[in-house]
């Protein structure tokens, strides 16, 4: 079952998915450049009958100045084509029964304007949609398979026109519009029934009198649609005369155009019925083709017509869109190629409605419009001149998908298709290139306009006056006051010149018309043309303030509130506002009202948002988002954006950063076993237990590499409770090092369960040299856990390897400054003198405190640095903190002449940056910035290196 085409009803807009392309406005009274269109209220979701709830008229707003912000040859879903079905939202008398949908006019497939300023609309009804005997069409109380409806060009009213006679559902065939010479208005209707065209007064809705074409047999009389070679489908009035197609039999007769010239009075010249021209056989439904269902002609007399499968024969992918050039008695069809309708071989899939701009610019409305996923049924637009060069054949095509949903099936439920167009005979045109939008506040847009001049005069300068309240749109404004520019030099005719023009900045979001004028030397007026422009929002809004803040959760996730307040720049009341995340970032789409329900155009406002992952990896404290803040008017009818940025705060009271290892990066192998031991520690920084799969194996930038089987155990999975790390040690096979040499490895661990991204550690496995010191930790049953401010003692063993004594300062250094020496100095950094004896041991025990100034910091390890004899060695000492909160972390990223350091602190607390090169005892540290404040976002803090600087220790501390 095919599914049903929705023309974007307002009733449906709110539950599309995201994607769909909407932008409902009231488009009435109808503007040059609009198009109108029919199709199918569908299938219901049962599939035994219509969605009547479901539009089956629409405008778009396809004029030039629409069309000068879409994307030729993309989906409509890349677009929200304005659109209109006469909703109850723009109705001044809101009523559901003047909404243009399936259960207030049934089926309809013929569509025409009168000439009346606004022009009304007519629709007819319509069995194109369904095969015989499938489902009979539903026609509103007291309507019928003859019904005709004109649509009130103000304010969308329905009104029954005529019903013309019906005996079945085999119904109407197409109708056109004509103003005779007398004034008289007529409308031309075929009906299938019977066979007749119907002329109906376009004042009263009464049949004046009827035609059949001469040479058809007399109407049966049966129910259904009359006979072939009697029947007639498409009409249309060109050059004093009403062109219809005759409908043929499919097997023996080519389909067939046909005219009859029309009297002053609009009836109909029996003498003068004429055969146009037979239309191509279909190549690839010989040896005739499909029923002809409209006709179009362009300005220069280039005749258009569509194709449409019908009944038992209905296939969506064989009917064209074919082009006839020449004059009445002596069109000449072009090739077949020239119009390729869709994107399904052999590209014959039209819908049966064509309609053609003063440009030469055509529009038919079309199935499978352009490949791909997201392909589109609806409305596909053609150069002038045709898309048989383009390749893909849409690549110049405008698409419309009728509902907006890209990649929706809803073949054969499109029909007919007229657009109310300028005519060509303009005494100018004129188009808008550019708009600037105000360099500063309270500034003027400047608005650039090409001009051409088509009035046979010579325009010396062109002016714009405001437009009288009844010519404006609905919605639309108009200027203050009039303003005159001269042409330089003088515009002849035919020539054209871009000008520009001042215009208030208080129109941003707004259409604002104004009349356009030429004028000669005098200055008088030559001719005026009424000019509108969708002015743009420059500035969406101003963020006043924003506030962030992070609860984690008890399951470990988090969620963080952002707090916004802004300045509504928009143009219109705001309503609602949506956060749209950025191409693949983590973060949920979310929407909110704003505090109070709105925020006024030029208001100030605050809403709420609850900010969370949609998608994997999570979202992580420190991290940056940026994502667009949308502003949508009432019922989405009208948005703007602008990028905004927030960094994720750390959470509380869990505490909020990413799991972490550390492990030996020095190791050095004993000569006496040929073995080393790695001690890797793994940290679980959450608020649950987790479980972690770990794995050690070799790693190259050495002189040796390492087996597999030199690791034991190579591999494990480890539960840790919540805020807690777990060390493990492992033995290394390094016998195959000589002295000097090395060996690299690398520890590898991840979450199980929700399973968490690949975190690794990197050590290095070395033979000692002799004249140089190892270190060793002598390490105890557990490792050391300490509380902020608490004190342990934590051992090395020092070991001589070489044959001659060696004496030496060692400097021993906490990580991230958190780590004090001695008896609990205030000092980050401990130095000590050692002298060992060759081949001998000594232990050093060193009493260490978890500093309580540097709570700020969230590590739960702390490898303790040993730098001696001029290299750095870090070890594997580790202090935890069991179930404590924090708010911050330091990193120091060192660059070429340049320390670069991030610090996380916290509010209300007052830092310094010191550094030491640890060259003398006791450690200096000295002050190298002055003193800063905490603050959120992190602080960053660079510091300038002298080329060739000796190596540089640093560390941050808090001070009073």
């Amino acid at each position: 079952m095919k599914t049903p085409v929705r023309l974007l009803a307002l009733a449906t807009v709110l539950a599309l998915p995201a994607g769909a392309a909407t932008n409902l406005q009231d488009l009435l009274p109808m503007q040059p450049g609009y198009t109108v269109v029919t199709c199918s209220a569908g299938l219901n979701a049962a599939g035994d009958g219509f969605a009547l709830e479901n539009p089956v008229v629409a405008i778009f707003n396809t004029s030039a100045l629409a069309l000068s912000g879409v994307t030729v040859g993309e989906p409509s879903s890349t677009f929200a084509w304005e659109c209109f079905h006469n909703e109850e939202v723009f109705q001044d008398v809101p009523s559901a029964d003047e909404v243009w949908t399936g259960a207030n006019l049934g089926e309809v497939f013929g569509v025409t304007l009168d000439d009346q300023s606004p022009p009304n609309i007519y629709v007819s009804a319509t069995s194109a949609y369904v095969k015989p005997g499938f489902l009979d069409p539903v026609w509103p109380a007291g309507e019928s398979a003859g019904s005709v409806y004109r649509l009130d060009g103000t304010t969308g009213e329905i009104t029954s026109c005529v019903q013309l006679p019906s005996i079945s559902n085999a119904s109407l065939g197409n109708l056109c519009f004509h103003r005779d010479t007398g004034g008289d208005g007529w409308l031309y209707i075929s009906n299938l029934e019977d066979g007749f065209i119907y002329r109906v007064s376009e004042s009263t809705c009464a049949i004046a009198n009827t035609f059949a074409h001469p040479s058809a047999p007399a109407d049966d009389g049966l129910p259904g649609p009359s006979q072939f070679g009697r029947r007639i489908w498409g009409v249309e009035v060109h050059d004093g005369r009403l062109f219809y197609a005759l409908w043929n039999d499919y097997a023996t007769t080519p389909q067939q155009i046909w005219s009859v010239a029309l009297l002053a009075d609009g009836d109909f010249d029996l003498a003068s019925v004429m055969l146009e021209v037979d239309v191509p056989v279909y190549e690839f439904g010989a040896p005739s083709s499909p029923p002809v269902s409209d006709i179009t002609f362009g300005d220069d007399g280039t005749m258009f017509i569509a194709e449409r499968s019908y009944g038992d024969l209905q296939i969506p992918h064989n009917a064209r869109v074919i082009k006839f050039t020449g004059t009445s008695g002596s069109y000449v069809a072009c090739p077949d190629d020239t119009y390729l309708v869709g994107a399904l071989a052999p590209l014959d899939n039209a819908g049966g409605g064509v309609a053609v701009e003063c440009s030469g610019r055509l529009w038919a409305s079309a199935n499978y419009i352009n490949a791909g996923i997201l392909n589109a049924y609806g409305l596909q637009s053609y150069p002038p001149g045709g898309n048989a060069a383009d390749s893909p054949p849409w690549l110049n095509s405008y698409i419309v998908d009728y509902d907006g949903i890209s990649g929706q099936d809803q073949k054969g439920d499109f029909g007919e298709v007229d657009i109310l167009r300028t005519t060509c005979d303009d005494c100018m045109h004129a188009s808008v290139i550019d708009i600037t939008c105000p360099d500063q506040p309270g500034s003027d847009y400047v608005v650039e306009l090409s001009i051409t001049n088509l009035s046979g005069q010579t325009a010396a300068f062109w002016s714009i006056s405001p437009c009288a309240a009844a010519e404006l749109p609905t919605g639309a404004v108009t200027i203050a006051s009039p303003e005159t520019f001269a042409f330089s030099p003088p515009l002849d005719d035919g020539a054209t010149q871009n000008g520009t023009m001042p215009l208030a900045g208080s129109f941003a979001g707004q259409t604002v018309c104004f009349n356009l004028s030429l004028l000669d030397a005098i200055p008088a007026e030559i001719c005026t043309m009424k000019v509108c422009v969708e002015v743009p929002v420059c500035q969406c809004f101003i963020v006043e303030s924003k506030d962030i803040v992070c609860v984690a959760q008890p399951d470990g996730s988090k969620k963080w509130t952002l707090d916004v307040t802004l300045t509504n720049l928009s143009g219109f009341d705001a309503f609602s506002v949506e956060i749209v995340p950025a191409a693949g970032s983590p973060l949920a789409p979310v929407s909110a009202t704003p505090d109070g329900g709105s925020i006024p155009n030029g208001g100030t406002g605050s809403f709420t948002v609850c900010l969370e992952s949609g998608s994997d990896p999570p979202l992580v404290s420190g991290e940056v988002l940026c994502f667009d803040l949308v502003l949508w008017a009432v019922n989405m009818t009208q948005s703007c954006s602008e990028e905004c940025c927030v960094r994720l705060p750390y959470c509380h009271p869990y505490l909020d950063i990413a799991d972490n290892c550390v492990v030996s990066r020095r190791v050095p192998c004993c000569p006496s076993t040929g073995t080393a031991t790695v001690v890797y520690t793994i940290c679980n920084n959450s608020a649950v237990p987790r479980t972690y799969s770990w794995d050690i194996q070799g790693a190259p930038g050495c002189s040796v590499s390492l087996a597999p089987f030199a690791f034991s155990p190579s591999s494990g999975v480890v539960t840790i409770p919540a805020n807690s790390c777990e060390t493990i040690l492992v033995t290394v096979d390094c016998s195959s090092l000589q002295p000097g040499g090395c060996a690299g490895f690398e520890v590898c661990f991840h979450r199980v369960n929700p399973t968490g991204p690949e975190i690794c550690c990197t050590g290095v496995v070395y033979r000692p040299v002799p004249g140089k010191l190892v270190f060793k930790q002598a390490f105890p049953d557990d490792p050391i856990t300490l509380p902020w401010g608490g004190t342990g003692t934590i051992k090395f063993d020092v070991s001589n390897p070489g044959q001659q004594p060696i004496s030496a300062d060692v400097f021993f250094l906490g990580a991230l400054g958190a780590v004090d020496f001695g008896q609990g100095t205030s000092s980050s950094g401990h130095g000590i003198r050692v002298t060992i004896a060759a081949g001998a041991q000594q232990c050093i025990a060193l009493p260490v405190k978890l500093h309580p100034r540097i709570a700020t910091i969230p590590e739960r390890s702390f490898p303790i640095g040993i730098y001696a004899q001029g290299c750095l060695l870090n070890t594997s000492a580790v202090f935890s903190r069991p179930n404590e909160l924090s708010i911050g972390t330091v990193k120091v990223n060192p660059v070429a002449q340049e320390a670069c350091f991030e610090v996380l602190t916290k509010r209300g607390r007052r830092y310094q940056l010191q550094q030491s090169d640890l060259r003398t005892l006791p450690v200096r540290w000295n002050d190298v910035l002055p003193v800063f404040d905490g603050a959120d976002p992190p602080v960053e803090l660079r510091l300038g290196l002298a080329p060739g600087s000796a190596r540089q220790f640093f560390q941050v501390v808090e001070v009073p």
